[in-house]
């Protein structure tokens, strides 16, 4: 236990008294325009590899939330199939973080809405897409 808090001050000590020099190292590793590239999917991959079993929960826990979601709007509506409630359940999840962002903005909450909005949409209705397509 000491052994390890002594290695981590060590560590940090040593990253703290070069860092100017670590700082220098990591921007001519990223000037290189192939390594902006792959270094970030490298490492999303090694974290996905080492936390799969993480990974699998989050995405099993993802989908029972966004099926009760569904099963919430199809309860009013009587159906037999979930299919429109579905289809509500994608268009609402494309559509709130734009509605919000638009309404803030409106009530000057905000100076402009996110200039990442429509591609935050998008990527949240394919997630969605497939957490209910995949069994």
């Amino acid at each position: 236990m000491l052994l390890t808090l002594a290695l981590i001050i060590l560590g940090t000590s040593i990253l703290v008294f070069f860092s100017d020099e670590f700082a220098r190292i990591i921007k001519k590793l990223f000037s290189v325009y192939w390594i902006r590239l792959l270094l970030p999917i490298i490492i999303v991959s090694m974290l996905i590899e080492h936390y799969m079993d993480w990974v699998f929960w989050l995405l099993l826990r993802g989908k029972e939330f966004i099926l009760e979601l569904v099963y919430c709007i199809n309860a009013p509506l009587h159906l037999e199939t979930t299919v429109i409630a579905q289809i509500i359940f994608l268009f609402l999840i494309a559509n709130i973080p734009i509605w919000i962002l638009h309404l803030l903005a409106k009530r000057k909450m905000i100076p402009k809405p996110w200039e990442h909005t429509y591609l935050t949409s998008i990527l949240l209705w394919v997630v969605a897409v497939i957490l209910l397509i995949v069994p």
